[in-house]
């Protein structure tokens, strides 16, 4: 039922391991012993994702299924699994939904359905 506030909180603790704090230069931030190749990866990723982010906030401001205000309680949405995505899709905003925590998954559980 929490996996996907699980993950998040999973990748967050990966991050801090990473000693990459949110809103700071991403670039400057990783101090431990990660090779060069995966550091990249986690940098662009986190680029990527903090830039899909704001143009939903920018597009839409609110919750699209909710209308739940909050943006500290948005999650940005992928419609095409990100696995499944290629680059450009992957910060396409018309490839985002903006959505609460709660519809987020909704829309997560629902999709896997669908895919099956």
């Amino acid at each position: 039922m929490y996996s996907n506030a699980l993950k998040h909180y999973l990748e967050f603790i990966k991050l801090s391991a990473l000693n990459i704090p949110i809103g700071e230069k991403e670039s400057e931030s990783i101090t431990i012993n990660v090779p060069a190749s995966e550091r990249e990866a986690i940098i662009q990723v986190r680029i990527t994702q903090k830039a899909f982010r704001h143009e939903l906030l920018q597009k839409y401001k609110k919750c699209m299924i909710s209308g739940i205000e909050n943006p500290a309680l948005f999650v940005a949405s992928h419609i095409k699994p990100w696995s499944k995505s290629n680059d450009f899709e992957r910060s396409d905003p018309y490839n985002g939904l903006l959505l609460s925590a709660n519809m987020d998954k909704l829309f997560a559980l629902r999709l896997h359905k669908l895919l099956r």
